[in-house]
């Protein structure tokens, strides 16, 4: 019996993939996860919400020439963001996609996560929603994890997790612990994915963890963990996780360093079974 091949395709931006000699129209499927938001870095009397999680599609038993070269583009996580001082929005998180130049024309794509934002102490600012499933392209879409009630009094909700296989991408903390801390990210992949990292309220909160999913090193990340250290320190935020995993947002007082999370890169996974060549060039010639 063959056995499958698996491709990552890790590389951000807009590339060429040549598809294999011995592809397998009627056996396969493509994977995308695309990029997590990073957090917002806010001060002066802000706090600074999370970024979500980066959304996932699929498509099987794709019809390729081989040989050919086919567009591809992986969405980058959103760039931290960092304060001295100032309210630093958070970077949206990039679309991945996988057939076309362009994301419209895509065979299969997932939308990035949103950039963290930034809303007063006293107030309660609303959801900000992950890359959603609703504006993807394939068979199967799931939506990356949010960031509900991003900043309530007193709290920093955690970074959304990103999307996967197993479905949506888990929304970040918004409850418990003590007033004037961040909460911890979700975890992505219906929990299946890497775990959310642990809010803070001192100096640093957790990264997100990295998936599993498709091997050791591959998967949907989890969100990172939203930091606020009660004004007084420098402040950094967690990381989201590979792939695709929202990064935290941070708070302080005015003057000091303040750095958010970033987004987790997107992801790229293609399955096949191989056909051998030598059965493939027989096939063709009948």
């Amino acid at each position: 019996m063959v056995a499958p091949v698996k491709i990552f395709l890790t590389s951000t931006g807009a590339a060429n993939w040549t598809v294999p000699a011995d592809w397998n129209d009627l056996n396969n499927s493509i994977e995308v996860i695309a990029g997590g938001g990073s957090g917002c870095a806010a001060g002066g009397g802000n706090y600074g919400g999370s970024g979500s999680g980066g959304a996932y599609s699929k498509i099987t038993n794709l019809a390729l020439t081989k040989g050919a070269l086919i567009p591809v583009n992986i969405g980058a996580g959103g760039a931290r963001a960092i304060s001295t001082g100032g309210n630093i929005l958070g970077n949206p998180g990039g679309d991945t996609w996988f057939g076309n130049a362009s994301y419209g024309g895509a065979n299969v794509a997932a939308k990035g996560g949103l950039g963290g934002l930034t809303g007063p102490i006293s107030n309660t600012m609303g959801n900000i929603l992950g890359g959603q499933a609703s504006a993807g392209i394939g068979s199967i879409k799931y939506s990356g994890g949010g960031v509900p009630n991003a900043v309530i009094s007193g709290v920093v909700t955690g970074a959304g997790g990103a999307a996967g296989p197993n479905g949506n991408g888990q929304d970040g903390v918004s409850t418990g612990g003590t007033a004037y801390s961040g909460r911890a990210g979700g975890a992505g992949d219906n929990g299946l994915g890497g775990a959310g990292g642990a809010g803070g309220s001192s100096f640093t909160s957790g990264n997100g963890a990295d998936g599993t999913e498709f091997d050791a090193t591959h998967g949907a990340g989890g969100g990172g963990g939203a930091n606020c250290p009660n004004w007084l320190n420098v402040c950094t935020a967690g990381d989201g996780g590979k792939y695709g995993g929202g990064g935290g947002g941070g708070t302080n007082g005015g003057g000091y360093t303040n750095t958010s999370g970033k987004g987790g890169d997107g992801l790229i996974v293609i399955t096949y079974t191989p056909i051998p060549v030598s059965q493939s060039s027989m096939f063709l010639a009948m």
